[in-house]
Parts: C-alpha cells; structure tokens; sequence
C-alpha cells in the first residue's frame, strides 16, 4: 500500500467531544469510530456526512496514512450559543443523545467560561496518553516531536499512525475566561511556553483564525464560512476585523522568529480572509527583510514557507473577483460586514453521466485566489486540498437549477480597501435571498459522486497550471505538481466528498482520481480557453505521468515537506 499524509485532520477530535470526562475515553475503544444514535445516523446519511467518524485512528491506520498532522481545536462561543450548530445537535432525551453523541457539558463550559486553553490541554493530554498506551512502543501512534531525543522522536514507524500536533485557531492560546475584567495571561507566554525545547509537545502550525471572531484574540480578519449561523445572526461568525492587527503581527514573529529558540511554529492561513492573507505576505517580507528577524535557513537564505492545510480554490486572480460579484450591501442585523453574492460563472463539463452536466469553484473568499497560489509555491511552501464537498464547490441541484445565495461576507475595512470602487455601490439588502433565474437550461445528471471526483481533480490541475507559469526560480524550480497534497479535514464536521467519505476510502479515491484525472485535464483545458494540447499533467515520450502526480499528491509531497523542514526520518 502507498504511503498517504494528511495534512489536517483531527483523529481524535470526535472522540475528545463525546465525553468530558477524559478519564472515562482512556479504555481500548479510544482508537475506534464514534457510533451515532439512529436518528443522527439516519440524518447523516440524509443530509450530508458530517457526523460520522471519518478519521478514527483505526480509520487512519487502516487506509495507509504513514503521517498525518493532527489538529486540536476548542470550538468557539459561535459553535456552541443557543444559535450555533453543535447546541443544535446537543439534543438529549431522556438522558440518552438523538442526534450525536455530543457531550452538552463540554460545551456549557464553553458558554459559561470560554477558557478555550484549558479545554486545548486536555486534549493534547489525550493525544499524548493514546501515544503511550498501553505502552510507548506498542501504542498505536507514535507523536513526533523535533524536543528531548529528537532522533528517535523523529523517526517515522511503520505499522503505527505517525502523527505531528497543530493548533487550529488563536482562540486555542487564550488561558483565562473571556469575562476576566484585568487579564493576566497573554498569547505570548503561551506561544513561548509550546516552543520551550522542555515543553511535552510540539507544534508545527498554528491556524490564527477560525470560523468567528473570538475577543481578545484579535489576530486577524476570520474569513466567513458559517452559514447556518450567520442565518442565525450570530454576530461572532461575520469577519468584522481590518485585515491583519497589530496583536496578529506581534504573534506571528513570536511564532517564527528563531532568535532564542530552534523551534518556530508555521502559520496556516487558512481561514484568514482575504485582506489577511495579503497582509501576512507583506509582513512576512518584512520580517525576512529584517536583520533582526532570525528565521530558519536553507543554504545561505532564510526560509519561510507559506502553508495553506485544508482548502478550495475560487479559479480566480483577485482582481478578478470583481467580476463575480452580485448584489452588495448591509445585511439587517449583520451591519459589521459587507454581504456579497457571488455567481459562478466559469463552469467545466464533467465528462460523464447522462447530458451535458457542469460544475464551478467555489468563488467565497475562505478558498485560494491564484495570487495566493503564486505567494505559497514563491515561499517553497505546500497547499492541501480539502476533501469537504462544499469547500471544492459542490452544489446541490436546486442550487444548480437556480444559481442562488452563494453568500460571503467580508469586514467593512476589508471590503473597502479591498474593493474601493465596489464599495461606492452598496445598497441596502433584503433579508430573504432573491432567486436568480440560470441561464443553463437543460442540466445533466452526473451523480453527486462524479460532480466531486472530477471538482477535486479540476482543483489539483489548476493550481498546478497557476504555478507553472511562474519562471522556475520563482517556483523554485519545481513542478506545480509538487506543491500540492491532501488536507481532508475529516472529522472537522465537514460533508466529505462520497469518494472519500472516511479516511478508509483513501486508497480506492486515489485509484478514482487516478483514472479520471487526464479527462479532467481536457475539460479543464476547454473551460479556460487554452490551446488545444495544452498539457497540465507532464508526459514523458508521450506518456502521461499520473502515477507519479498522484504518488506526490497523496503522500511524497507532504512527507518530503515536514522532511526537509522538520527533519523527520
């Protein structure tokens, strides 16, 4: 079996939400997948796939992963007030839970105390007992640390999940109750605490934002992705920040700058919006434009790579974006942002089912722009590609035979230095979603399984074209190919594509994407009006390469990455 590498995933994250008490997860069932009433079942099968264990350990052990960086995140006030969506699932009757197994004190702590740090340590607790249990060498993961031993701690071990921590949010960081009048805690000594070469756990990136607006971690502008609860008006959910703050500068040089410590923690900028994202590389510049500024080395330069963990693409430049645009404005109880209504527009055939059947990006904001693109292969960075069908762009059919309320929302300092000239268009906006008639006509019925295999493989073939057209020093005289891997989120409560709904669907997705990916290629080459033979996927003496494309994406990329920046053997 082919090696395969997770760039984001969270295989013990259900586990850590279906009981508070943590002691009473520590058994042998730790490893196995959380089994939904039959109701949530139901519902999950019905709905979407959100519920449902996709990267249990055994999971993940049985589809081959050999590395995969597990991500730990406290869920924000946004998921659990009376509005969020996990106090939705929270329902018990009789004692007994209906919809998932969800433990309803966890998330009462959150609503009472919103120390989101306490909640973070005891589930990097877990994952550190899983390590070690029933013993350090026959455990079923081994955590990889770069502290204390690191040549042991860095070898990689067949027939275990070999895993590396990240933290997905700022809010992770934050060690004292939202409520405190005079704080005493700071991100800083946090951040200084996990990089301390005697800390028990180490850390490869932090994500600085998540899906709202946390106070008093104000990093940066979150990019929006919530819908049901900006339905709600839940206020949090909206980005309301400029960009990135100056508390958000502060926090990426303690993160990165390595003048007294060798262990700086990358930044993810997933989940930053837009604006962020363009603040950051500017920052970045400046930091390794620094003298003062000590970063890690690569021959005789400094480096800094730009990772994006789990995400889409919009299939568009930023000054592009204009073109997308609908209807712009205030939105009735959400005024701290501007509400914009996206089109998709450029639409690629999927070259099978029955009649002539399309699919789009997702245009929103959360997803990569090319300059994005372009910014992470300059920084020799990595991009993994979410398996979370609604980030790649998958629409259902009502949406696809109406073409409505492909909503995002962006602050208004975002928006207006952003888009200046849009900005003086604003109107006021209904409350209720206006329908917009197709101009489509007749729709083909590709099933849903095909629609996101084929929504994957557009994704991988246009970021690789994005960035083979940069010369080969900017690309640093590599592929686009090379700059991609797999980010799949699984258990981060996303609908997984049907190809790949757990993580035991990995091997056969590959053969999927393996087998469709030079058809996708001609589609792809129509959609964008590019010269007829105009190759993505290298050839060699007319052979297409997809064996070694896919190998680099499913698994050598990301393990020659943490390799070469992490040293892991």
């Amino acid at each position: 079996m082919a090696d395969i590498f997770d760039f984001h995933f969270h295989p013990l994250g259900k586990q850590f939400l279906s009981n508070y008490d943590v002691e009473e997860l520590k058994n042998d069932h730790y490893s196995n997948p959380v089994t939904l009433p039959p109701l949530g079942a139901t519902l999950n099968d019905l709905l979407s796939r959100i519920l449902n264990s996709q990267a249990s350990v055994s999971q993940a052990r049985q589809a081959g992963v050999k590395l995969g960086i597990a991500n730990i995140i406290t869920p924000e006030y946004v998921f659990a007030s009376e509005k969020g969506v996990l106090k939705l699932l929270e329902l018990d009757l009789f004692g007994k839970d209906v919809i998932a197994p969800l433990d309803s004190r966890i998330f009462d702590f959150i609503r009472k105390n919103r120390n989101y740090n306490f909640l973070f340590e005891r589930e990097v607790g877990f994952y550190g007992w899983a390590s070690t249990y029933p013993d350090k060498k026959s455990s079923k993961i081994k955590i990889l640390t770069r502290k204390e031993g690191a040549q042991d701690n860095l070898k990689m071990e067949e027939g275990r999940l070999n895993l590396i921590l990240a933290i997905e949010g700022g809010h992770n960081l934050l060690n004292e109750a939202l409520d405190v009048v005079f704080p005493t805690n700071s991100l800083s000594e946090k951040i200084k605490e996990y990089r301390d070469k005697g800390h028990n756990y180490d850390y490869l990136y932090v994500t600085l934002t998540h899906l709202s607006h946390v106070p008093r971690v104000s990093l940066c502008s979150h990019a929006f992705g919530f819908k049901l609860v900006a339905a709600n008006k839940v206020n949090e959910a909206v980005p309301v920040l400029n960009g990135l703050t100056r508390k958000g500068k502060e926090t990426i040089r303690e993160l990165m700058d390595c003048s007294n410590n060798e262990y700086p923690i990358l930044i993810d900028i997933k989940h930053m919006s837009l604006k962020s994202r363009f603040d950051f590389y500017k920052e970045r510049s400046n930091l390794l434009n620094d003298s003062a500024f000590k970063a890690v080395k690569k021959g005789n330069k400094k480096w800094w790579p730009i990772i994006a963990t789990h995400m889409g693409i919009t299939g568009y430049r930023y000054s592009e974006m204009t073109e997308l645009f609908g209807e712009i404005g205030f939105e009735r109880g959400l005024e701290s942002s501007v509400r914009i209504r996206f089109e998709r527009q450029r639409k690629m055939k999927v070259p099978v089912g029955w009649g002539v059947d399309h699919v789009c990006f997702n245009p929103m904001t959360i997803n990569l722009c090319d300059d994005d693109i372009e910014e992470i292969a300059k920084s020799n960075g990595l991009i993994g590609i979410s398996l979370d069908a609604r980030i790649l762009g998958h629409e259902n059919f009502k949406k696809r035979n109406n073409s409505i309320d492909e909503y995002d929302y962006m602050s208004k300092d975002d928006f207006v230095r952003l888009f200046p000239e849009q900005a003086k268009k604003i109107i006021p906006l209904n409350e209720i979603p206006v329908e917009v008639e197709t101009e489509e006509g007749f729709l083909g019925f590709a099933v849903r399984k095909e629609r996101e295999l084929y929504l994957f493989c557009f994704t991988l073939l246009h970021v690789a074209r994005v960035i083979d057209q940069l010369t080969d020093k900017e690309r640093n005289n590599k592929s686009g190919w090379e700059f991609l891997t797999i980010g799949s989120d699984f258990d981060g409560l996303i609908d997984s594509i049907k190809e790949a709904e757990t993580a035991t669907d990995l091997p056969s997705f590959r053969k999927e994407v393996k087998k469709a990916l030079a058809k996708a290629e001609k589609s792809y080459v129509e959609a964008y009006d590019l010269p007829d033979g105009f190759e993505i996927i290298p050839r060699k003496s007319g052979k297409l390469q997809t064996d070694q494309v896919i190998d680099m994406v499913f698994g050598q990329n990301g393990i020659n990455f943490v390799k070469e920046w992490w040293g892991v053997s």
